[in-house]
């Protein structure tokens, strides 16, 4: 039987479409802006992944890290608002996927991109705290948010859960990275046969890398769970450096970083977005 709509539901539900239509140009204005910036940061993780690799110096860095090396450089600060506003748009825009579903996404789909709005919002608060010259909070938002885990009732299975559902999207990645087509709202069509090809090479190879970070973050979550110990749970920063006691896979791994942030620069430009 079907479920009649509460009167008042269906309106709200019918104004907040409209509100999404009218401001459907800008959204997707900002939704390319966003892959941009998300490209940029993971580009730069990459950069700095390599320089350790392959010089033996240096440091690894995660995604707060890369913006926090950004801002000490000539026109850091300029940049960092402009990647702000971008993942502030990439935030909206899977906001509005997530709650009106114009992209017509199973429920499973809508999910994800609630919580990458969530964690992405943060990342924008981030560069606008660097680009207002405030101190930013670094890579170690994998220990303190574990632990504000850890201190909840059931916390030891729910940082189990989390580590194992971060394991399964890792190797998700690197499995779409391997075997699975690349997004299929991309208009490949537009592209040269070049271009297709390269498009293809790269975002296989960066999704398989990201998914190698992934997996190893997922994995030392599920250690902090079974250990009862949050000081094990790393984020990606933390993930890159356990790779430099291997450093031809940290090698590897950065320049898949690199070539997933190419990626997204490619999906700013070619990837059919719908807003409303």
């Amino acid at each position: 039987m079907a479920v009649e709509r509460v009167p008042g539901a269906a309106r709200a539900e019918r104004a907040a479409h409209s509100a999404a239509r009218s401001a459907a140009p800008w959204v997707e204005m900002l939704a390319r802006l966003g892959f941009a910036a998300k490209g940029a940061v993971y580009i730069m993780m990459g950069l700095i992944a390599a320089s350790a690799a392959f010089t033996g110096g240096g440091r690894t860095a995660g995604s707060s890290g890369a913006l926090a090396t950004l801002a000490d450089s000539t026109w850091g600060r300029l940049a960092l608002g402009l990647i702000a506003v971008g993942l502030a748009g990439y935030v909206l825009w899977r906001g509005l996927s997530a709650a009106l579903n114009p992209e017509h996404e199973k429920a499973g789909k809508r999910a994800f991109y609630a919580v990458t709005a969530v964690i992405y919002a943060g990342l924008a608060l981030e560069a606008g705290r660097l680009a207002m010259g405030q101190i930013g909070r670094g890579d170690d938002g994998a220990a303190h948010w574990s632990a504000e885990l850890m201190s909840q009732p059931f916390g030891q299975l729910l940082m189990g859960l989390v580590g194992l559902g971060v394991l399964v999207y890792g190797l998700q990645q690197i499995w779409h990275g391997w075997r699975v087509d690349l997004d299929e709202r991309l208009e490949m069509s537009a592209m040269s046969r070049s271009a297709r090809g390269w498009t293809i090479r790269l975002g296989r190879f960066g999704l398989a890398a990201r998914g190698v970070v992934f997996a190893i973050i997922g994995g030392f979550f599920l250690v902090a769970a079974i250990q009862s110990d949050p000081s094990e749970a790393l984020g990606i920063g933390g993930a890159l450096g356990m790779m430099r006691q291997i450093p031809w896979l940290l090698g590897i791994v950065a320049l898949g970083l690199v070539a997933y942030g190419l990626y997204q620069l490619v999906r700013a430009r070619y990837r059919r977005i719908r807003a409303a």
